[in-house]
């Protein structure tokens, strides 16, 4: 079993939507609650620990009341301090970490992480990169300096992975020097010895970032909302199929 913390204490400036990209809705649903909602359906995932806002706390709060499982808390000013936060709600031996507007993570990449994490090591979900990548000079943001070898990088995304235990002692590390991460398992590989592993990722498994964003997060939710439809019609119809038979054998 397996703990994960939602990050949702951002504010969403990038969307300029004047409210934070979380509540964000499409056929009435909000971004945060169709994250959650991966993990919701994992039988693996013992407990979800949201990270909020203290300006949107209540209304998180709100979202979840129904669900058992779901604990939210307050985060921090960075993402970093949301997640060390968070950590200290944890109860399981395995954790991961997870953007609250990445709705379109897969089974298989939970299960990943999860086996990861299990075995004492790291996981981070990621793609190999498509397009060439290049290094910009420090003190010109658009003076290229070099091309990098796009064979040896990768995208990372979420959700990333590791023992419990181990994060935390990361993350108190980091704390303690000042150190930014910009990400997880940045502070695996700086503060502990423990392998990270590259765990195979989705173009789709996408977040909410910008306002250019909305039109293919549309589409794809409406792409798994109708899959899903057609699944749970196929469903219905055997099962009606069924209850037909035994009327007939009757």
């Amino acid at each position: 079993m397996y703990s994960v913390i939602i990050t949702a204490a951002g504010s969403g400036t990038r969307m300029d939507l004047g409210y934070n990209k979380i509540f964000y809705m499409i056929d009435g649903r909000t971004i945060v609650e169709r994250s959650v909602e991966r993990f919701l359906e994992d039988k693996r995932c013992a407990q979800i620990v949201v990270t909020a806002a203290a300006v949107d706390i209540d209304r998180v709060q709100a979202l979840f009341k129904q669900e058992l499982k779901v604990h939210v808390c307050l985060g921090g000013d960075t993402r970093q301090a949301s997640v060390c936060s968070g950590l200290a709600h944890v109860s399981e031996t395995v954790v991961m970490v997870h953007d609250g507007a990445r709705p379109f993570v897969k089974q298989r990449m939970l299960d990943d992480c999860y086996e990861i994490a299990n075995a004492g090591e790291a996981g981070v979900v990621s793609v190999l990169i498509k397009d060439t990548i290049k290094q910009t000079n420090p003190n010109d943001r658009w003076l290229v300096d070099k091309t990098l070898n796009r064979d040896e990088l990768i995208a990372v995304q979420t959700p990333q992975s590791a023992p419990t235990e181990a994060l935390r002692l990361a993350h108190e590390k980091a704390k303690a020097d000042g150190f930014i991460a910009t990400d997880d398992v940045n502070l695996i590989e700086k503060y502990t010895d423990i392998p990270v592993k590259a765990i195979k990722g989705s173009y789709t498994n996408l977040k909410l970032t910008t306002k250019e964003d909305i039109d293919m997060f549309e589409y794809f939710l409406s792409k798994r909302e109708r899959r899903r439809d057609k699944v749970v019609r196929k469903v219905f119809k055997g099962a009606s199929s069924g209850r037909a038979r035994h009327r007939v054998k009757k």
